[in-house]
């Protein structure tokens, strides 16, 4: 064995010669010279060999009392270490990475070791230096060439105020061309097409003083249909003009039909004044006639989609509302069905009233206004806070006694009425209310409602008196 300094401190011998000498460095803890004397002479003597089999070494009982024990396993070279042997290796050096091992010379030079224990002349690096970061990345990141994100054309929320730019995308043809016209009318600008096929879509303006703005698109591929501004200049030089031939009645149709729905009765000379409000445009009285028109058609086909999809609506109130009761009933005529009455009772409203409300109901009817004539019967109850809680209600055809005894049937079947005798009903004198009464509920207690007696009477008797006697 050896010491730091590469002193020999263990021999290992066999029939008094030498097998193994080791004469390199190795910075091991360095024995006592009392251990090392003690050692030598016990390995004097032929009963306290060490083989190379054994490798252990001799000391005294009272020094292992004194001392820890040591082991010579410890010490011992593996394969790849007596292989490396008397090379320079800084231990502090990170695993993974590549060490070049140089064999130590007996001159003294730029290999020469220092005091410490490490090479001069070869310097390691912790990997944390700027150079080696950038070299890693590199060597492990690829380059990510960052594209120009180009705006898409968004009908929904920019057909309001149509903006162009380099690069925006439309869907098709149709969108773009939608947007050019809509564009022009929002800032009175004469656009002209110059060109406009399956390909290309270039305009220019034609407005006075020779305008300089000009919009070219094309498809980006043959098999796709959107369309990409490849060049624009969207700078004006011309004036604002207030009649396009872009504003005609279809435009106007589109753009105030929403509005003629909620307001049927409107004039044409009102709907000339929304157009020059909004748009600053001046359309005239024909094309103020034909829009309205268009936009009666349009409204009338909505109104014929929706009742198209009038199952639907009903099969969605059942799964959203188990238990409760949705009746529709129709009218052949010849293959079509037509809509005829319709019945809706909630499970909750009919729960609530059966469980926190007094057996009282009051039932009542109305016309509904619209392109759809007819008429609403509903029926409401009196919960705790004498209010009104909402039972069930029907569209029907007319208000006759045919209505109602169907739209009272379906009522007492949900209700589960047996005995009419415990129930009281409110009403007016409507047209064929009391005779259905008569037919389904003919013990139930009827009364009037002192509200619409009053306003029969209030016509005749005027003053305080009538209505301080009710």
């Amino acid at each position: 064995m050896y010491d730091s300094n590469g002193e020999t401190i263990v021999k290992l011998i066999d029939n008094n010669s030498v097998i193994c000498e080791m004469s390199e460095e190795y910075n091991y803890g360095r024995f006592n010279e009392d251990h090392m004397k003690e050692d030598n002479e016990a390995l004097d003597t032929d009963e306290d060999v060490v083989s190379l089999g054994d490798c252990e070494a001799v000391v005294d009982e009272e020094e292992e009392e004194e001392e820890p024990e040591y082991v010579d396993s410890d010490y011992e070279f593996s394969e790849d270490e007596e292989a490396n042997k008397g090379c320079n290796v800084d231990i502090n050096m990170p695993c993974d990475e590549e060490v070049n091992v140089e064999t130590e010379t007996q001159t003294q030079g730029p290999g020469e070791i220092s005091d410490d224990g490490a090479d001069s002349d070869t310097l390691y690096s912790d990997g944390n230096t700027s150079d080696d970061k950038n070299t890693s990345r590199h060597c492990t990141k690829k380059q990510r060439i960052r594209l120009p994100k180009f705006k898409q054309y968004r009908r929904a929320t920019d057909l309001k105020n149509p903006e162009f730019h380099l690069g925006m995308q439309f869907a098709n043809r149709e969108h773009l061309k939608e947007a050019i016209k809509e564009y022009a009318i929002v800032n009175g600008k004469l656009l002209k097409f110059k060109k406009n096929d399956k390909r290309r879509v270039k305009v220019v303006c034609s407005g006075s003083g020779n305008c300089a703005f000009v919009l070219y698109a094309s498809r980006i591929d043959k098999e796709e249909s959107t369309f990409v501004v490849k060049a624009i200049h969207a700078d004006h030089t011309c004036g604002r003009v207030d009649k396009l031939r872009y504003a005609n009645s279809t435009w106007i149709s589109e753009r105030f039909c929403d509005k003629m729905r909620r307001n049927p009765n409107w004039t044409a000379g009102q709907l000339q004044d929304e157009g020059r409000e909004h748009y600053a445009m001046n359309v005239t009285h024909n094309q103020v006639y034909r829009a309205k028109k268009l936009a009666k058609k349009v409204i009338k086909d909505s109104y014929k989609e929706q009742f198209e999809r009038l199952r639907d609506y009903a099969e969605q109130i059942k799964k959203t509302n188990p238990g409760s009761t949705v009746v529709i009933k129709t009218e052949l005529s010849g293959d079509d069905a037509l809509f005829e009455r319709i019945y809706i009772c909630l499970a909750s409203s009919k729960k609530g009233f059966l469980e926190g409300c007094r057996p009282v109901v009051g039932v009542d009817g109305c016309h509904l206004k619209g392109p759809c004539s007819g008429q609403i019967l509903t029926a409401v109850g009196v919960d705790g806070n004498n209010g009104m809680f909402p039972l069930a209600y029907a569209v029907v055809e007319i208000e006759s006694k045919a209505s109602w005894i169907w739209f009272l049937e379906l009522l007492i079947a949900d209700l589960g009425i047996q005995n009419g005798l415990a129930w009281v009903f409110i009403s007016d004198k409507q047209k064929g209310l009391i005779p259905a009464m008569q037919t389904v509920l003919p013990n139930t207690e009827h009364r009037m409602c002192v509200r619409h007696l009053y306003n029969n009477f209030r016509g005749q008797h005027t003053g305080l008196a009538l209505k301080h006697l009710l």
